[in-house]
């Protein structure tokens, strides 16, 4: 009998023990669960993660479409109305103070082009005759000022204190259309920076008003 009892204390051991090993499987599958769950979760964060990559692209190409189409929408240094030479004109594309003129320390020297143009194009004689198809407008003041001053345009040959103005359509062979009357009004003019200022100038057969800001071309020349 006391055998018989000890064997079946082992047995009961032996099964207890059993039955701890299937609960250890029972947490594992929960745990498992747990597991997948988790992963389940990670996977909704990675949608909403890439949601808001989605949100921020769009964002981005409508700020750059925007700057890019407002750029382009008839900007400029300066402004144009009018015309001269049988041309319409109606864009500052470049405009310029340029370093050597004829007479550097006597007169300031400014020219507006209605197409992109680099300064490198203006720094030999002879380019009006080399930009082709592009329109330009020569303002020259008689007199240096650093600004703060309005001038006459009274035709080809102006005195001190006044200005000429003359607009040329680039061809082979340029010509000169020469403003007869109106006014420049030269509000800032620095030596290595630029100038600003504005224009309401008659030709004989147009006019053209408008302003400028100008950058500056140290190797410009008159043409």
């Amino acid at each position: 009998m006391k055998t018989t009892r000890t064997i079946l204390l082992f047995l009961g051991v032996s099964v207890a023990a059993c039955g701890g090993t299937s609960s250890d499987s029972n947490y594992g599958a929960s745990s498992s669960g747990a597991t997948t769950s988790g992963n389940t979760a990670g996977t909704g964060t990675a949608s909403t993660s890439t949601g808001g990559a989605t949100t921020t692209t769009g964002s981005s190409t409508g700020s750059s479409t925007g700057s890019s189409t407002g750029s382009g929408a008839g900007g400029g240094p300066g402004s144009i109305m009018g015309s001269a030479q049988g041309q319409s004109v109606t864009n500052v594309a470049t405009a310029y103070a340029i370093g050597m003129s004829d007479d550097p320390t006597g007169t300031t020297v400014i020219y507006l082009f209605d197409k992109p143009t680099d300064c490198s194009k203006t720094s030999a004689a002879g380019w009006d005759a080399k930009l082709a198809g592009t329109n330009s407008l020569e303002i020259k003041t008689i007199g240096k000022t650093a600004g703060g001053k309005q001038y006459k345009v009274t035709g080809a040959q102006p005195a001190a204190g006044e200005a000429y103005v003359a607009f040329t359509h680039s061809k082979a062979a340029p010509v000169d259309d020469v403003a007869t009357g109106g006014t420049v009004r030269l509000d800032s003019y620095t030596d290595g920076k630029g100038a600003t200022g504005a224009f309401d100038v008659t030709f004989a057969d147009g006019s053209l008003k408008g302003s400028f800001n100008a950058g500056w071309c140290a190797t410009g020349v008159e043409p």
